[in-house]
């Protein structure tokens, strides 16, 4: 049975090779190698940059979701009488899957805190974006907490 195993790692493609032809199948070899502590067959400079990625993916997610539930927030307070379930339902769902990413990822929450202001700007264009209103009832600033 072990030379059989051997007999499949050996047709298979290396590790950097599946990188670009099979994600999947790359994904599971290197996993495979880790385990196995074949740290020499390991695609080390993929995986150093994949890694990397999945920290901006959740970046990236924890600001997008931030900035949709600012935009929701500010159109429920400059337009109280538009208030709809729609509109509702979108700021539950960021506020629960924002608190799940910082679950997973504490640190990305004073990332975002200092990041606010960038973030308040671009809800504000898309609030007016979407409402069609002049600028002059939103407020300069975020002005709630939580």
């Amino acid at each position: 049975m072990a030379a059989k195993r051997a007999e499949l790692i050996e047709e298979q493609p290396t590790a950097p090779d599946l990188y670009d032809k099979d994600f999947y199948q790359w994904t599971q070899v290197c996993a495979r190698l880790i385990r196995e502590r074949r740290l020499d067959c390991v695609d080390l400079p993929n995986i150093a940059e994949e890694i990397r990625d999945l920290g901006k993916r959740d970046k990236r997610e924890v600001y997008s979701r931030l900035i949709v539930l600012i935009a929701h927030l500010l159109k429920l307070q400059i337009q109280p009488e538009r208030r709809s379930q729609s509109w509702i339902r979108t700021i539950r769902t960021q506020r629960r899957e924002l608190e799940l990413v910082l679950t997973d990822s504490p640190s990305l929450r004073s990332r975002a805190q200092r990041k606010l202001p960038a973030l308040y700007t671009r809800a504000v264009e898309e609030a007016l974006g979407e409402t069609g209103i002049a600028p002059n009832p939103l407020p300069d600033k975020l002005s709630w907490s939580r």
